[in-house]
């Protein structure tokens, strides 16, 4: 698992809240200093935020493998990225504070980010 990108990933979320829903990949007329210029869920800013110069293997950006690229990039397995990337497979206490959260960018990014701490703390078991 690639902790440090993981952690920068947390650290975008954080600082971009308004940029973050999990229930997208991409947030049209974002802007952001990385290619892509738009994000929104855990993979999406993992692409974002990710240094593809620095992959042992070219990562084409498409759009509709972003959860392929992001789970390469953090060097998950398939089981681990299902459980970062998609809300409805996170652990119930976090599918339930995220889906309570109601316009709260802020509250939502925490929340994000609490998931990402988790995660990294029980190795991506949980």
């Amino acid at each position: 698992m690639n902790v440090e990108l993981l952690n920068q990933v947390k650290q975008a979320i954080l600082a971009n809240p308004q940029n973050t829903d999990m229930w997208v990949n991409w947030i049209e007329g974002t802007t952001y200093d990385k290619p892509c210029a738009t994000v929104g869920c855990i993979a999406g800013w993992t692409i974002a935020h990710g240094n593809l110069q620095e992959m042992s293997e070219k990562i084409e950006f498409d759009i509709n493998r972003c959860e392929e690229n992001a789970t390469r990039m953090l060097r998950l397995s398939g089981d681990q990225a299902r459980r970062l990337f998609f809300v409805h497979h996170w652990p119930e206490k976090f599918q339930n504070k995220y889906n309570s959260v109601v316009g709260c960018d802020r509250d939502r990014a925490n929340v994000i980010a609490t998931r990402i701490e988790h995660f990294i703390a029980t190795e991506g078991e949980e």
